[in-house]
Order: C-alpha cells, then structure tokens, then sequence
C-alpha cells in the first residue's frame, strides 16, 4: 500500500542525508584540517567521533520527529525549512553536549563555522530536490498506481474534494487517480483544473476492473447491504486490485480516533495516550526527578530568602501558600507556592486578575515572572506533579468548568504541570469566558496525545523565555 512507498521513500531520503553529511565532513576537514589529522591519530579518533555524533543526531531527530512521513513528502518549502532547522538543532546540540562534557578542544572552531551552515545547507537542499527524484526513479512507469474512488456515500461531492486533496499529498508516490464511481455524477467542482473522469454508478464497479488496468480501490463510503459488502472484497481479488476502505467513523462520531490490535481483536480507541506505556512514564519521571532535585538544592534556597526578606517588608506572613488542587485521575493534592497575596484576602478559590487588590506589589511581580512557582519542584519530587502537564485547578473549578466541555475530566488522566503546552501559547491566567477554558483544554488533550520527551523540552525551553520576557496574559 502507499504507506509502505512513503516508508521507503522517508528511509531512502534519510540514508542519503546520512551518506551527503558524511562526505560533507570528510571535505570540510580536508579543507580545515588535513595536517592534523595526519600528522596526529588522536585528532583523527576525534574528529570520527564528531563525525558519529552528527549520525547519531541525524537518526535520533528522525525517530523523534512527529508526522514524519507527511513532512518528507511535503511540497511546501517552508516546511522543508523547519525541518533542516530542526536536524541541524539536534546535530548541534549532540556536538555540543560533547564538546561540554569531554571538555574537547581538538576540533577546529574554523571547521564548525564552516561545516554547520554547509550542513544546514545541504540538509534543505536534499529535503526539497531529493523526494521528487527518488519518486519518480521507483514509481513512475510500471509502478505508478492507478486507483479508482467508489463511493456509496450520500455525498459524493464531499468525497470526492476530500480525496482530490489527499491525492495532491501522495503525487510523489505514483498515486493517480483513473476516475471514480457514484450514484450520481457530482456537480462541477469549482477551482479544479484536472477533470476527474465519473465511470458511473457503483454497479459498474467489476465492468470497470475488468476494461481497465487499476491497482487499487478506494472504497470511500460503505454500501447499505451486506452482499454487497461482501461482494467487493471478491471482485478486487477476481481483478488483481488492492482494496483500500477509508473508515468515516470519526466523521460520524465527530472525534478523530485511533485503531489498534490486539489478540486478533480490533479496537477503536478516541485517542491515542502515549504516557500510558511504562517506559514513557519513567523517562518523564526521571527528567522530573532530575531537574526537581536541581531547582530544589540551587534555586528554591535563595528563592526562599529573597521572598522572604519582599514578605517581611511589604506583607508579613507566611512564606507558603497550600493550595488544594486536582491532579492525576482526580485525586486531590496540596500544591505549594509562595505566598503572593496579603495574608488576609479573600477566598483563594478567587482567580486573580489584572491589577488584583489581593495582591501585595512584590506578589504581583513574583506572579508575573512566574517565581511564585519554584516550591512545586517539591510537589514535583514528591510525585504529586510533572514538571509539564495540564496545570491543575481548584477542585471548586473543576466542578464548574466541566459542564462547558465533555472532554475536561480527561485532563485529569496524566499529572499536573508546573507548566505546560496551554501556558507558553499563552492560554494562562484568569478563564473569562468559554472560549479561553476550550483553548487550554484542547492544548491539554493535545500534549497528552502527542506527548514526547521531546515536546516536554520544547515547552520547558519556551517557559524559560517566557519567564524572562512574559506574555500579555501573564498576572
């Protein structure tokens, strides 16, 4: 199926990117260099260490990056920017990282200056000329696919715009469109340079296969009887046809879906939770573990102090604040943060405002920076948070937000974040209305679907900016 033309071609791509930058570092450390690295063996050990290290970076960032084999195939340049960027990211972060903890000073800076941009340079450049080429060397010709869309569907309009722009994705793949079936000829589609030829009603479908030369059927709409159903699979066989059907149930239940198999029984799932596997878990667990106890020994000492000393000024009172929060599955936790409001407010359960009176000049500047913060690396260490997650609410909100949207309580199935993917796209702050709840629950439902060690670093990264330059939304 395509699939397996889109594997290989993404694995084809990637190995010659692998082979290009290799070359690339021979030639630049021939041109920068060459002396040392004849004169002295230990230079020439270092130097194939770098060069293993950009391999390393090369297959890491492939095995990480999400949507892969949409990206490859991607016609837009744009993209293939972002993707060059990425790579070279991670090949200096590798090289780096090695450079720090070797504390290395045989590689040439005039060689990193140098080889760095070429590689950027390189790595585009393959991105957007190499796919195309490769395509068309494996599957034009004898190996170029030619389909036919049948639709029993109500809508064969709707269908057929659905999958003209499908194929504009999969082109690169030898997937050509012969023509479709339907129970009625659809209307002209405006915009369309490229007719589509309609073969006619669905009953012609065996006619069609057996005058024409098609490889494949995309059957985009299930026929109302059984026989029928069970009649196509046969007649694709009869015809040396593949059968592709395209499942219209997310459509129906207006939720994208997720499907997987398991002891010979297939499940449809509404979305795929990459924290449920143990291993995911104890990875986000260490790194949680690992910073926690960085911020904990380094950060929280002086933070402690210097709120302290702004408290004892301007708001005597108690250092902390305790806070009652839901969190993972809705159990119920006392987060800790520095105290930014006067010690007599009212109800904490209250949320804060621009320029709210509850809060003491100090405390308002500790909230705004987001320093308020720092004492969750101990509910961080004690298992009760993540360092990035769902941020947890007051359980008086939960109860009032969770009318607005059927999805809320899903948040509670992965720990609560001292950050998170709704807090650096500036979903933060008081909830005012039922668009800004839906905005940051739908970024919830999104880290916990798409979750990777990588994304939790990207929004640490970003946290990290936006503590030194904070957003509108941020009080």
């Amino acid at each position: 199926m395509f699939t397996q033309r889109a594997k290989g071609l993404y694995g084809l791509v990637l190995t010659g990117q692998i082979v290009l930058s290799l070359l690339l570092f021979a030639g630049w450390a021939a041109v920068t260099v060459l002396t040392e690295l004849l004169d002295d063996p230990y230079f020439l050990q270092q130097y194939g260490i770098y060069a293993l290290l950009v391999v390393i970076a090369l297959i890491v960032e492939a095995a990480t990056r999400p949507e892969k084999i949409h990206q490859i195939l991607t016609p837009d340049l744009v993209e293939k920017e972002r993707l060059a960027r990425r790579q070279i990211l991670f090949v200096l972060g590798f090289l780096v990282l090695f450079l720090v903890a070797a504390k290395d000073k045989t590689v040439s800076r005039t060689f990193l200056v140098g080889y760095i941009p070429s590689l950027y340079a390189l790595l585009l450049a393959s991105h957007y000329f190499v796919p195309i080429h490769l395509s068309r060397i494996f599957f034009d010709g004898s190996r170029e696919e030619r389909i036919l869309l049948v639709s029993f569907g109500e809508e064969p309009e709707h269908r057929l715009r659905l999958f003209l722009e499908w194929m504009r994705t999969k082109a690169a793949l030898g997937l050509r469109i012969e023509g479709f079936l339907s129970a009625t000829r659809p209307p002209q589609i405006e915009g369309r340079q490229e007719e589509i030829a309609w073969l006619g009603d669905c009953g012609q479908l065996e006619a069609i296969l057996r005058t024409r030369t098609i490889q494949m059927v995309v059957l985009t709409g299930i026929p109302p009887d059984e026989p029928t159903l069970r009649e196509i699979p046969l007649q694709c066989e009869r015809h040396g046809a593949r059968l592709l059907i395209v499942s219209d149930l997310s459509e129906k239940l207006h939720h994208p879906l997720t499907y997987f198999t398991d002891g010979g029984y297939q499940f449809i799932a509404l979305r795929e939770e990459p924290l449920e596997n143990p291993l995911n878990r104890l990875m986000k667990r260490m790194v949680d573990v690992l910073m926690a106890s960085i911020a904990l020994i380094l950060v929280l000492p002086l933070s402690c102090l210097v709120v302290w000393l702004l408290q004892r000024r301007q708001s005597p009172g108690p250092l902390f604040f305790h806070q009652e929060r839901t969190g993972l599955r809705g159990e119920r936790f006392y987060m800790l943060k520095f105290r930014t409001m006067r010690s007599d407010p009212e109800p904490a359960t209250l949320q804060t405002s621009h320029g709210d009176p509850r809060l003491y000049p100090a405390g308002a500047w500790l909230r705004r920076y987001s320093l308020d913060e720092v004492p969750q690396f101990w509910n961080v260490l004690r298992g009760e948070m993540s360092i990035v997650g769902p941020r947890p609410h007051f359980t008086v909100h939960d109860e009032t937000f969770a009318p607005f949207i059927n999805s809320y309580r899903i948040r509670a199935a992965i720990k609560p974040g001292i950050t998170g993917l709704a807090q650096v796209r500036g979903h933060r702050g008081a909830v005012h209305t039922e668009s800004d709840l839906v905005k940051r629950v739908e970024s919830d439902l999104f880290y916990l679907e798409n979750w990777s060690l990588t994304l939790d670093f990207v929004i640490m990264l970003k946290t990290a900016w936006q503590m030194l330059s904070p957003m509108r939304t941020a009080y």
